[in-house]
């Protein structure tokens, strides 16, 4: 069973469905999205928006990785790479070189998803 579920059904990461009834107005898109290569790796930083209501803040973010000429596509959940609290990400080591496009998305406490940010490739 448990194999089932995590090789079928659950095999990626899944944003918790939105509280429309209360709030359906997501949060302003991350600004400032950035990639560089540092000595440890590569790393994702941005700036979220300064809401001006509460209930549109940003409490988390998404970020999703793309092949270069692939379309962006947030409601695809295998390209959700991970889930977090701080406007920063240090993406995983590699084997392969291989560059990726990457977006970010911005997720208030009723997880309503903003658009997606500028592509950064690295």
């Amino acid at each position: 069973m448990i194999d089932s579920l995590s090789n079928n059904y659950q095999r990626y990461p899944a944003l918790i469905p939105q509280y429309k009834y209360i709030d359906s107005i997501p949060p302003a898109p991350v600004k400032k999205l950035t990639g560089k290569n540092t000595k440890t790796g590569k790393q994702l930083t941005w700036e979220a928006t300064i809401a001006k209501d509460e209930m549109d803040r940003a409490t988390y973010f998404c970020i999703y990785r793309f092949e270069p000429n692939e379309r962006i596509n947030t409601n695809d959940a295998a390209k959700l790479q991970k889930m977090v609290r701080k406007p920063e990400y240090a993406i995983p080591s590699s084997k392969d070189r291989k560059k990726y496009k990457y977006v970010v998305t911005a997720v208030d406490r009723l997880y309503n998803e903003s658009a997606a940010s500028n592509a950064v490739t690295l």
